[in-house]
Formats: C-alpha cells, structure tokens, sequence
C-alpha cells in the first residue's frame, strides 16, 4: 500500500475528492443530516458549524431557508470543495441563505456572542484528542454563544464487542464497480488509551490517516458542566429518541 496522505495540520486534505462518497457508507449520514436541517430549521441564526467538511449539512440549510452559516475546517481542500459547490448553487440561485468559510482549528476559535446555535456534526468531536483540548473546546464555544444559544453535537457510544470483531481488517464504505471505485475504512484499536488509528483507502491505496477517539457521555458531560452549559437534552438516537444504557448514540443539546 501507498500512503500518499497521513494525518498534519490539514485535517481532511486527503480525503477531500472522495469524501461524499465515503461518508455515505456510514448509517448515520441520511439520519444526522435530517437531525441537524430540522434543528437549525427551528432557529433563526446566526449559525456557526466546526468542521464544515464539503458543506453537506450547510449548504443544504441555506438551500431552504435565508440562514446565515459560518463554517470551520483545517482542511484547505474540504473548504475549496464546499466553497465551489455554495459558488455553483449561487449560480443557479437556489441558495437563500448565506455562507462564510474560515480555515482554523476549532480549539482557536474567538468569537464573542454572535451565534445562536453552534453545532459539532456527525462524531467530528472525536477529532479532539484530549479531556483538556475537549474542554478548552466547549468554553470556546460557550463564548460564540448568544446567550440562551445551544450548542448541539453527536458522538457514537463505543462499542467493544463491535470494535474487536472490526479491529486491523477493510470495513466497506463505498463500491461503484462500473467505475471501479472502492472505499474502506481500517480501524487499529488501543483499547486501553481509548484511541483508533484510522486509515480511508481508495482502491487499496491508503489516502487519509487521522486519530479518532472514543468519548463517554459522562466526559462529554463534565466539560459542558466547566464551560459553563446546562443539559437540555441528551437524545440516543437521531430519531430524538431519549438517551438510555443501550443506545448507540449520544446527541447533546447544551444550553447557554
């Protein structure tokens, strides 16, 4: 195998041509973005999304409703690709709403009180490495928030038994023979530092890597109680199913 991109300070960059397709072999991709256009429906904005990736969640908001959206990502090729896209539905004027893009990490975010929802999409919190980088996150966030905004994120519960039986072997994510494109991810697990080094591969030739880790809902908890957050809710499922000892999900909904 070639690995032609590994993981830097330029998050996605490796994935970003393939990154649709990818990210379609995952079950939650149709349910979070539902989950997420029906909360940012119910708000006026202004909004502010970390890790805006291509823009799925994003531009899709501003498709149907005159929102205003303020994405980050450190990945220079996601943001070119989220800005061509948002240029190419300004052309054909289907958007309503407007987008602004900035390349930063999330941990350096400073803004003051402009926002009325902020939103940490489809498990990118697991992109944070440590309890304290988590919690110099939130209190970030709590500062982008109007007062009485929310802050709303998503994190799968770790599964064991699931990890064991997927660790070190190709999970398929993608297939398209006709075009001959295949997509798989490949999991290495530490259980004991509850991290996964994670590798996407494109016809066997390894395009991204990045570190991902696991968070409990009781860690997840104790930083939104340090930055200051009340819990408005904590659903299990996408569906807003209430959060349980058996759901697969863990959906927040922090209050300022």
């Amino acid at each position: 195998m070639v690995n032609i991109y590994t993981d830097s300070e330029n998050g996605y960059d490796g994935i970003a041509n393939e990154y649709e397709r990818w990210c379609t072999g995952d079950d939650n991709y149709e349910p979070s973005l539902k989950f997420y256009l029906e909360y940012l429906e119910a708000h006026n904005g202004p909004f502010l999304e970390l890790g805006i990736g291509t823009g799925r969640i994003a531009l899709e908001a501003i498709k149907l409703h005159p929102k205003h959206i303020v994405g980050v990502d450190t990945s220079a090729n996601m943001l070119k690709k989220c800005e061509e896209k948002y240029k190419k539905l300004k052309g054909y004027s289907v958007v309503v709403g407007t987008l602004q893009l900035i390349k930063q990490k999330i941990e350096n975010i400073e803004f003051c009180e402009e926002f009325e929802v902020v939103y940490l999409p489809f498990r990118t919190v697991g992109h944070i490495m440590t309890n304290t980088e988590l919690e110099q996150v939130f209190k970030k966030v709590y500062n982008a928030l109007l007062p009485g905004g929310s802050f709303v994120l998503d994190h799968y519960i770790f599964q064991k038994e699931w990890a064991e039986t997927h660790n070190d072997v190709d999970i398929p994510m993608y297939s398209d023979p006709e075009k001959g494109i295949t997509i798989t991810d490949h999991y290495i697990y530490d259980f004991e530092r509850e991290v996964m080094d994670c590798s996407i591969k494109l016809n066997e030739r390894v395009i991204q890597t990045f570190n991902f880790r696991w968070i409990h809902p009781e860690v997840i908890g104790q930083a939104a109680f340090r930055a200051g957050f009340t819990i408005d809710k904590v659903y299990g499922d996408f569906d807003k199913s209430e959060f349980s000892k058996d759901s697969f999900d863990q959906i927040w909904v922090l209050r300022k």
